[in-house]
């Protein structure tokens, strides 16, 4: 949908300002060059809105059509291009043709001006937008204004072309997790080929049925029972990751891209895209003023659906992670591994860890200290004897733990966890 703006130049304030002028001294002196200057004026004030109204008409024809990927990485520059044909019979003259960059923080706008497009012509506008900061941006409408002859007047045409891209966070590489527990998945007596590296467990017995493989009949409990039994066997090879998170806004130490919230985005979505690589099933549970939940899942189309969720998220909860696990707990399968983000002020959620433990659930937690990220943050040795304490709570809950500090290497956190 397009919609239409008149506007008229502030240099028409001049223009009446030298008209009644000239009618005043034309009138009381009756020399004619005040006349002449009075009535150029005035046609030259109608010539130009004759030619606005001329050029806009013609440009009732104009195709817009606007290329751009619809995501990025933060700190990455985005590329766009802008075509405008002019599909009228005779030639487009001074016109100006903008777009607006929703993820351009410092010039939004991008503007090109052309004062000749030929009949059946296409110009083609190149220009670009560096995205600073993950999020969802809009990009448009795209905005044509038709000038005048003078410039007097104009009118602005915006075309509904919007567009949303979204702006990933920037991941860091993770070469390798701590151990994750192994998931169990019956086979339901079902026939399967051998797998290299697959492990399976006996599971019990049942009756056969239409399909059953014969090498898997239970001959002794056959004979015992007069009919065909089956073995069922378990298959205990797949990982089940669960991510589970709270961004807290009272927890959300520091500024911009140096803070709480945007470190443990930034350590989930790295962890998102380690599991998707390494085709493990993952399952989110997190709170940024208000439930997110996706379901276990994998793939590339899963991670798309997650990163989206990463780039908009922001720390607007109010509640805290030992209060969401205790409601939401029951969410997380067992036998699996948890990667728990949290800060060293949530270290009391270590009871709810505790009773995942007795679901036979792994819990890796990744704790970001707090004090680092506060204007005149502590010292080095203050930090590493507060991220001992942090681990001995944690150990005591029987956890696995990661600790993070403003300023480290994150990548580097996860190679020293191997060691």
């Amino acid at each position: 949908m397009a919609f239409l703006k008149f506007k008229v130049s502030s240099k028409i304030i001049a223009f009446f300002a030298v008209e009644w002028v000239s009618f005043i001294l034309a009138a009381k002196t009756k020399i004619d060059i005040f006349f002449f200057i009075f009535i150029s004026a005035a046609l030259l004030l109608c010539v130009d809105l004759f030619f606005l109204l001329f050029s806009f008409f013609l440009g009732t024809k104009i195709v817009i059509v606007r290329k751009v990927q619809e995501k990025i990485t933060e700190g990455e520059t985005l590329a766009l291009k802008l075509f405008i044909r002019n599909g009228g019979l005779l030639p487009l003259i001074n016109v100006m043709i903008g777009d607006f960059l929703g993820c351009d923080s410092e010039n939004s706008g991008r503007e090109f001006f052309f004062d000749w497009l030929k009949p059946k012509g296409e110009n083609v506008f190149e220009y670009s937008c560096l995205c600073r900061k993950r999020g969802k941006y809009d990009i448009g409408p795209v905005k044509i204004v038709f000038f005048g002859f003078v410039g007097f007047f104009s009118i602005e045409k915006t075309y509904g072309l919007k567009t949303n891209v979204y702006v990933y966070p920037r991941t860091f590489n993770i070469k390798s997790v701590l151990s994750l527990a192994r998931g169990r998945l019956p086979w339901f007596g079902l026939e399967t080929t051998s797998i290299s590296g697959d492990d399976h467990e006996f599971f019990g017995v049942r009756e056969y049925r239409s399909g059953d493989s014969i090498k898997r009949i239970h001959w002794l409990s056959t004979a015992k029972r007069n009919k065909l039994i089956v073995r069922e066997f378990e298959r205990i090879s797949f990982y089940q990751v669960s991510l589970v998170f709270v961004l807290n806004r009272d927890d959300n130490i520091g500024l911009g891209k140096e803070s709480v919230c945007e470190y443990m985005i930034k350590i989930a979505a790295s962890l998102a895209k380690y599991f998707t690589e390494k085709n493990i099933c993952l399952e989110i549970l997190a709170h940024a003023g208000r439930m997110a939940y996706f379901p276990s899942n994998k793939g590339e189309g899963y991670l798309e659906e997650l990163f989206r969720f990463f780039a908009t998220v922001n720390a607007e909860s109010e509640i805290r992670l030992d209060e969401f696990l205790h409601e939401n707990s029951k969410l997380i399968f067992s036998d699996t591994t948890v990667f728990m983000l949290l800060t060293d002020k949530s270290i009391d959620s270590a009871a709810q860890i505790l009773s995942l433990k007795s679901r036979n659930i792994s819990v890796v937690a990744l704790v970001l200290i707090s004090s680092s990220f506060e204007q005149g943050a502590v010292t080095r040795e203050e930090a590493n004897a507060l991220k001992e304490k942090v681990a001995k709570r944690l150990f005591a809950a029987r956890a696995k733990v990661l600790l993070f500090s403003k300023g480290d290497n994150l990548e580097s956190v996860f190679l020293r966890s191997q060691l």
